[in-house]
């Protein structure tokens, strides 16, 4: 399977209405119309949202603090893994809690993108007041 590039993403944001592209594909204009290329490709921003989103899954799910700091923990204990792979298991570990959650994981994710559309402009001010580390 060949690695997904810059050039292979639809240029306009109007593309993501168009299922003609992959859903990864139609995420790239809308994230960079929103943050701007440089936000859109930084790999410091791109693992602090992923993290704060799977807490708020985690908050969600009734999960807590405690329980993230011992995962944290626990993680950094092991063997840095592999970029494909661990993108790979967290796709996973999403669908087998939205089938634990009994949530249609491709309807919801449909329903994120579109509102991300609706609200760009709150999305991008929102944004400017998060924290980076």
């Amino acid at each position: 399977m060949s690695e997904v590039t810059v050039e292979d993403m639809p240029s306009k944001i109007q593309s993501i209405r168009d299922n003609k592209y992959s859903f990864q594909k139609r995420v790239y204009p809308w994230t960079v119309e929103t943050f701007g290329y440089v936000k859109t490709m930084s790999l410091v921003e791109r693992r602090q949202r992923v993290i704060e989103e799977a807490i708020e899954l985690l908050q969600v799910m009734g999960g807590s603090e405690d329980e993230v700091v011992k995962m944290a923990a626990y993680v950094f204990a092991r063997k840095i893994g592999e970029p494909r792979q661990e993108i790979g298991g967290l796709q996973v570990c999403i669908a087998a809690a939205a089938n634990a959650l009994g949530i249609d994981m491709d309807q919801a994710r449909e329903d994120e993108l579109v509102r991300c559309i609706d609200k760009v402009d709150k999305i991008r001010e929102k944004n400017l007041t998060k924290p980076t580390f």
